[in-house]
């Protein structure tokens, strides 16, 4: 880093897969007074899900907002995986109890279906028929039949994915309402 010092990330952008969260980060990058990182899904704070993290220490992910300034009044990141992970939400609240985020949704039953595509476009998934892989999902959750490619076992785990609203009520309790804006994918497309 030579000595810079960044500036701290105050937003997160977490969502479900396939909702618009790259589109709403670049978006919200081309705003004169935000920032946000790039890579645009560091998962730092997800450390219960190791393949999908781009930095596992602090000052290399502090590094990521290096050329934040001061006229930046919003500096943030996406990671989607924060919605899901286990120890995410704690780190992020240890490391600023004022942090505010945006939790980008879509319906359900089009992100597992759109989900399961890309897995299987990416290789993360050797089952093509969705119906497959759903009847797969305990054997998996078990650890058993996930491809050698898998980044992430738990994207294969559709049912649970779908299952989004449980994981935005502990985002708000942590941080309170006043913190959280919930938008619809629909919403970021039309608007």
């Amino acid at each position: 880093w030579l000595g810079i010092k960044a500036l701290k990330p105050n937003f997160f952008i977490v969502g479900v897969p396939k909702s618009g969260t790259t589109a709403l980060a670049k978006y919200l990058s081309t705003h004169s007074n935000i920032f946000v990182c790039e890579p645009k899904e560091p998962h730092y704070f997800a450390e219960d899900f190791p393949r999908n993290r781009y930095v596992s220490n602090l000052d290399d992910y502090l590094g990521l907002f290096k050329q934040a300034t001061l006229r930046h009044k919003a500096i943030g990141e996406a990671s989607i995986m924060y919605l899901y992970s286990v120890t995410a939400l704690d780190e992020i609240y240890e490391f600023d109890q004022n942090a505010r985020s945006i939790i980008s949704v879509i319906n359900s039953v089009e992100m597992l279906y759109s989900l399961h595509s890309e897995n299987v476009f990416n290789f993360n998934e050797d089952l093509i028929d969705f119906k497959e892989a759903l009847a797969a999902e305990s054997n998996r959750k078990k650890g058993m039949d996930i491809p050698d490619n898998c980044r992430n076992p738990m994207l294969l785990q559709y049912t649970e994915l779908g299952k989004y609203s449980k994981y935005i009520k502990k985002f708000i309790s942590k941080f309170g309402e006043k913190n959280i804006k919930v938008v619809f994918f629909d919403e970021i497309k039309n608007n």
